[in-house]
């Protein structure tokens, strides 16, 4: 006992004995080892977060592929052989469902044949069961075969109306673009060409955007300002095709 009636123990300055090991010193605000360890944890966490952010961002909406590798439309590549998985000269279309948008207009009698085939072709590549749609258009109102699961019958359907059109009259574009994402496709193929002039970009790319659609632009003879736009603002692709290149590659293909 101490002279003021407390035990020997109280109030005494407890110190370590020489040699003993220091006891790591804490602050009220946790900044020992358990407050940097939740620092670090907390810094990993976001540094992981933000790899997946930035990886979506890379890939693309939705899963949803790149766009292809421009090396293959070069001279020299095929993109019918180079491509591969669900494609349509050479623009990966994903496995969800596909809409392709075909302009009919009369700037395009000497190429139509070879679009006909192209797309078949890509019809080919799609996976037995995979959604698909079609939208055929040029001045009137547009043809139309609702999204349905691919299948030799769908394929076939989708053929005769291939056939059924012939190039003529000037483009309606923004109608026929638009009546391919009224099917509310995943991706968006719109294979077309002198921009097409009348494409109304603001009206179209509000429609894509609100429904989350990938768009693929193939641009065939001339470039087309307003479907590099539309890829560009929906964050798709855009090439241009030259007719006599589609025309090789089918045939080197075959």
């Amino acid at each position: 006992m101490s002279e003021n009636g407390n035990s020997a123990g109280d109030g005494e300055d407890r110190r370590e004995p020489p040699g003993a090991p220091q006891r790591p010193q804490t602050s009220a605000g946790g900044g020992g080892p358990v407050g940097s360890k939740r620092r670090l944890t907390l810094i990993a966490l976001a540094g992981a977060v933000l790899v997946v952010i930035i990886g979506a961002v890379l890939w693309g909406r939705g899963g949803q592929p790149p766009g292809p590798d421009p090396i293959i439309y070069q001279e020299g590549h095929n993109p019918f052989l180079e491509s591969t998985g669900a494609a349509c000269i050479g623009m990966p279309l994903g496995d969800g469902a596909v809409v392709y948008c075909v302009d009919s207009s009369g700037a395009l009698q000497g190429s139509f044949d070879a679009i006909r085939s192209a797309v078949a072709r890509s019809l080919a590549t799609l996976s037995t069961g995979q959604g698909f749609g079609l939208v055929i258009w040029s001045e009137g109102s547009p043809r139309v075969l609702p999204v349905t699961n691919n299948t030799v019958a769908s394929r076939t359907a989708a053929g005769d109306l291939l056939d059924e059109a012939q190039p003529s009259g000037s483009t309606n574009a923004t109608t026929g673009i638009r009546a391919g994402l009224e099917l509310e496709p995943e991706t968006l193929c719109i294979i077309a060409t002198k921009g097409p002039q009348g494409i109304d970009v603001d009206q179209v790319c509000q429609q894509a955007q609100g429904a989350g659609v990938l768009v693929r632009c193939l641009a065939v003879r001339d470039e087309a300002p307003g479907l590099a736009k539309l890829a560009e603002r929906t964050g798709g692709s855009y090439q241009l095709v030259y007719p006599e290149d589609l025309k090789d590659w089918l045939r080197e293909s075959q």
